[in-house]
């Protein structure tokens, strides 16, 4: 865990075995790799399944912006950090063979860090069978004590990269027009607190 999140976890480099990374992907055989980051785990595999001549995919979840509000003790350096995190990741992702984001605003996001090669958005799945239209959840409802209203519903990170202070301001703008209308918001994180 990091000390500044407690949700977030990471591995450092001196600890990854690059013998037993090798071997694990040697032994599983895959005609390519995934990665999810472009931290100690991912730079390591990225090398091995190079010399492997193994495709390679990435799909970026990260945005520096989203760490910056973390190093709120810095008085100054925060644009420095963001344009080395930039540049760090660019970098890293310049070296796949195919990034993806999850969004059409996330891949414009990298080419405005000076990502130049083709990004391709591709939305995280939803199981349907979960999370289902046709089940109304009015056992939810019922449990919590949530209005018979048109409901806007968060589910995530209660995290300061989540501008869920934005989605609250907003919800008061939009109950000023809407009454038939109730905000849910369903987490954990940092912000919890400041939220209720």
């Amino acid at each position: 865990p990091v000390m500044m999140n407690r949700n977030f976890r990471f591995s450092p480099g001196f600890l990854i075995s690059k013998i037993k990374l090798r071997n694990a992907i040697k032994k599983f055989h895959p005609d390519a790799v995934h990665l999810q980051d472009h931290l100690f785990i991912a730079r390591a595999v990225q090398k091995i399944a190079n010399e492997m001549n193994l495709k390679t995919v990435g799909t970026n979840h990260f945005a520096p912006e989203n760490f910056l509000h973390y190093l709120n003790f810095l008085v100054v350096g925060k644009s420095q950090i963001k344009k080395y995190a930039q540049r760090n990741l660019v970098n890293f992702l310049s070296k796949l063979d195919i990034v993806t984001t999850p969004t059409k605003m996330a891949a414009d996001l990298l080419k405005g860090m000076g990502f130049s090669k083709p990004v391709i958005p591709i939305s995280c799945g939803i199981d349907f069978k979960q999370f289902n239209p046709g089940r109304k959840g009015q056992y939810l409802k019922d449990r919590y004590g949530i209005a018979n209203k048109k409901i806007i519903l968060y589910v995530g990170r209660l995290s300061p990269e989540k501008n869920l202070d934005a989605v609250m301001m907003a919800f008061q703008l939009a109950y000023k027009e809407i009454h038939n209308l109730h905000l849910v918001l369903a987490g954990a994180g940092r912000k919890l607190m400041h939220l209720k």
